[in-house]
């Protein structure tokens, strides 16, 4: 017997109550244990497996035009997948030796007597197969959207926030106690700081800036809304959310997450404004000696976001002030390494030196001046990275990628009603990826399992179409 989605009853694989909860119970698991980007954190042994049967579900209960918008995704994750596998592949000695910078390797195995393997592109094979393997979480983050009916894509943002606010209120207990240990997740990671569900502190500060813009998504939600008034707890939620989030970042201590937060809480006062003008265009309201209600929004916004400030400031409580205002210059490690990366990148070229070896491939081109305690286990600008292990291939797919998804976005704007709900949640969400991708360029958000689900599901979130066919699959239902 076939039904149509959201219409199924009792417990069924294929309902839409199931759909939810295993793309919440997905996300959990995942920002609980995925939220350091190092190979060897002990928690992704359970995570990998978890995703791989997430996804197997999703597969179970896959129907026919779920996957409608997304198959790009989907050939992009195949198509990087397929890079990395053949970087895998062994090559014939004389072959792997006439690709670039295989001559130091080359010379030792000379020495060693073994002039005769076969060796495969990248420099770090356990590196790149783990990079192969850490494929399978933003796969089961993708399959997982996809069998969402509409309406549960539209509570994607609710369950996006959910995950910022339990990382923002874990920071602030990190905060409360002092750094109690018991409150961190992974074995190297910022003691004494807010670094939340993340083993880095930039990361969560990078997170919860981004987040911002979903939490104004909502609140443009609610104040849409033509059949009644914005619910008060909703909005007390959604504000209390936001004032958690920006108490945690200016106690954070990290330069990327209080300058993308500036730039959010910029455009969150732009957009709400827009949004409370149509609104009281839409829905008369008794008068109150402005003539449009959205006026104030801005330096309201603004307003409490300088006198949280200010708080801060005058407590002496906020590391990110003290770090922006002093001189990083040249005792920046990653700006001293800036130039190796660069001839890097040129030096690797066509192919790259294997996606995840950057760590190791790194220590051949360190100048002496570069070496110290501190090194790098990322070059701290993903560009460059993406470029120095993936080579010209992956080079070319991300450009590709990024103008599909470019050209998507705008298809589906014009397509959108002017003050619809889908166009102000593409747009917060296209805020989110472009504060992600910025960020990416001082640092390496995108490879933290949990950073990367989000990012997918968003893409997706931004290129899927509203309208969707009903099912004509079996119930599957197990009562």
């Amino acid at each position: 017997m076939t039904a149509a989605r959201g219409t199924r009853r009792g417990f069924s694989l294929g309902s839409d109550k199931t759909r939810l909860a295993a793309l919440a119970l997905f996300l959990a698991a995942v920002f609980a244990m995925g939220g350091g980007a190092r190979d060897d954190i002990a928690s992704l042994i359970v995570l990998r497996p978890l995703a791989a049967i997430f996804a197997g579900y999703a597969l179970i209960a896959w129907q026919p035009g779920d996957l409608a918008g997304l198959r790009v995704p989907l050939l992009f994750l195949a198509a990087l997948a397929a890079i990395i596998a053949a970087q895998l592949i062994p090559l014939p000695p004389d072959i792997w030796q006439s690709l670039p910078n295989r001559e130091t390797i080359a010379e030792i195995g000379r020495l060693m007597g073994d002039t005769d393997a076969w060796r495969p592109i990248t420099l770090s094979p356990s590196k790149t197969a783990n990079a192969l393997a850490s494929l399978i979480v933003p796969l089961a983050a993708l399959l997982l959207f996809a069998i969402q009916s509409d309406d549960n894509r539209r509570l994607v943002i609710l369950l996006i926030i959910g995950c910022a606010v339990a990382s923002a209120a874990l920071s602030f207990l990190q905060i409360a106690t002092g750094g109690a240990e018991p409150l961190y997740f992974y074995r190297i990671t910022n003691d004494a700081n807010p670094v939340g569900l993340f083993a880095n502190r930039n990361h969560n500060a990078v997170f919860l800036a981004a987040s911002l813009a979903l939490v104004v998504a909502e609140a443009a939600r609610a104040l849409s809304r033509r059949d009644r008034e914005p619910g008060a707890l909703r909005m007390l939620l959604l504000a209390a959310a936001a004032i958690l989030i920006v108490i945690v970042n200016l106690v954070n201590g990290s330069r990327a997450g209080l300058l993308l937060m500036a730039v959010v809480v910029a455009f969150a006062a732009m957009f709400l404004r827009r949004v409370i003008g149509d609104a009281s265009k839409r829905t008369p309201r008794r008068k109150t000696g402005y003539r449009d209600p959205g006026k104030w929004v801005p330096a309201a916004v603004v307003a409490g976001a300088i006198g949280l400030a200010a708080l801060f400031i005058g407590f002496s409580r906020s590391q990110s002030f003290d770090r922006a205002a002093g001189t990083a210059g040249m005792d920046d490690l990653r700006l001293q390494a800036l130039p190796t990366l660069i001839e890097m990148a040129q030096n690797y070229l066509p192919f790259g030196a294997g996606f995840g070896s950057f760590e190791h491939v790194y220590r051949i081109h360190e100048t002496d001046e570069m070496f110290a305690p501190a090194y790098l286990n990322n070059a701290h600008n993903d560009a460059l990275q993406w470029i120095i292990e993936g080579g010209l291939p992956a080079f070319l797919l991300a450009i590709g990628f990024a103008a599909w998804f470019i050209l998507r976005f705008v298809s589906r704007w014009r397509g959108a009603a002017a003050a619809s709900y889908d166009r102000r949640t593409m747009l917060c969400a296209a805020v989110f990826l472009a504060a992600l991708a910025l960020a990416s360029l001082v640092d390496y958000p995108l490879r933290v399992p949990s950073l990367m689900a989000v990012s997918v599901i968003l893409v997706c979130l931004c290129a899927a179409p509203r309208t969707r066919r009903p099912s004509t699959q079996p119930d599957n239902s197990i009562v």
